[in-house]
């Protein structure tokens, strides 16, 4: 009884592999094609996503190029390590990585929360702020809170003595500026 059924098992299992590679040899032939299809069905998104890019804010759009390279750019661990900010490089006056720091994001839906907070900074704050005023807030906020956090990793590790928040941990992204749109959107 056994034996009847180790050989239906093999036999099934024969079959199933040659319709496999009957099935695979038809996907490779089509490939090409289906390809072609992807690309063709994409089109009207791709063109409407381009249509809204040109129709929007310029602040919206330098924002999401400086954000999305880099974001590319973070990638890179030794890039990453360059841009971000921790407490020790304040320390060694690298001031510029103040600078440097909000441009790289290394979670995809901080970025996405950060390209959404860009809209509404676009179409909501600037309009009635003006271009200044809007970048002036949202770098008061992102540099204090980066200079803020990298004060309380310095005295965290005077008082305790423990170099994990002070060496290791980077500050990077804009998260606070995100939370600042919050609060401007609110009021």
């Amino acid at each position: 009884m056994m034996h009847n059924i180790s050989g239906k098992i093999i036999c099934i299992s024969i079959i199933m592999s040659r319709v496999h590679y009957y099935w695979m040899k038809e996907i490779a032939g089509l490939q090409l094609l289906d390809l072609t299809m992807v690309f063709l069905t994409m089109s009207p998104q791709i063109n409407s996503v381009a249509l809204y890019l040109k129709q929007s804010r310029p602040l919206f759009r330098i924002g999401l190029c400086i954000v999305s390279l880099g974001g590319i750019l973070s990638l890179s661990e030794v890039i990453f390590e360059f841009f971000s900010l921790t407490g020790n490089d304040l320390v060694h006056f690298e001031l510029w990585r103040l600078f440097t720091h909000f441009t790289i994001e290394t979670n995809i839906f901080a970025f996405i929360l950060l390209v959404w907070n860009l809209h509404q900074v676009a179409s909501l704050i600037e309009p009635n702020w003006g271009v200044f005023e809007t970048i002036k807030y949202l770098g008061i906020v992102q540099i204090g809170s980066s200079l803020l956090i990298a004060i309380v990793a310095l005295l965290t590790f005077v008082i305790t003595v423990n170099d994990t928040f002070f060496f290791r941990t980077y500050i990077f992204g804009l998260l606070s500026a995100c939370s600042a749109v919050c609060v401007a959107m609110k009021q």
